[in-house]
Order: structure tokens, then C-alpha cells, then sequence
């Protein structure tokens, strides 16, 4: 065997394990080089297991599902301005930006 797929081989001992750790610490352009060696090294791997004398096998779709759709301009305008409304809601707003602080101030004193 080349020593490229021989490294290849061991991928499973090794596992990728750079990503493992605090990597949120990692400046972009490392994580980004990282990853894109991961990518490579992942599609060498398949390119290198895969079976070429397997047949093709062609996904066969299933029926498709018959739907009865009624518009209604009206009802989609009048449910529109309802999701709108609870958007816009600004009591709704305090009361989760509320909740929100007191969860985070209960769970962050220990």
C-alpha cells in the first residue's frame, strides 16, 4: 500500500481528534484550514474505500401525495397580521426578556 492510504487507514485511531478541546478559542483561519483538511481527508477516504464494480443503484421515488389546497387571500392576509401582531408585541417582549434574565441570573450563581 502507498503511505498516503496507509495514513488514511489509521483515521480511525485518530479520528479527526484536532477538533476535539476549548477550539472556540482558535483564531478562524485555523479552524477554516482544519476543517478544510478534514473535508479533503474525509473525500480521499471515501474515493479510496469505494467499490467501483458495485452496480448503481438509482433512488426510486415514491408516489406523490395528493394535497387539497383552498386559498384564501383573506384568511393568509388576516393570519399574517396575527403572527405581526404577536411579533410586534411589546408586553409579550418584556415578559421573555424578563424570564430570560432571572433564568440566567439563577443559573449563574453558584
Amino acid at each position: 500500500m502507498p503511505m498516503d492510504v496507509q495514513l488514511l487507514k489509521k483515521r480511525d485511531s485518530f479520528g479527526f481528534g484536532q477538533l476535539k478541546g476549548p477550539s472556540r478559542f482558535w483564531q478562524k483561519e485555523v479552524l477554516h484550514d482544519i476543517m478544510t483538511t478534514c473535508i479533503i481527508l474525509h473525500n480521499m477516504i471515501i474515493e479510496i474505500e469505494r467499490d467501483l464494480n458495485a452496480p448503481i443503484q438509482d433512488d426510486l421515488e415514491g408516489p406523490t401525495p395528493t394535497i387539497e389546497m383552498t386559498v384564501d387571500e383573506n384568511q393568509r392576509f388576516q393570519e399574517f397580521l396575527a403572527r405581526h401582531r404577536r411579533i410586534k408585541d411589546k408586553d409579550a417582549h418584556f415578559v421573555l426578556r424578563n424570564a430570560l434574565i432571572d433564568h440566567l441570573w439563577e443559573n449563574t450563581r453558584g
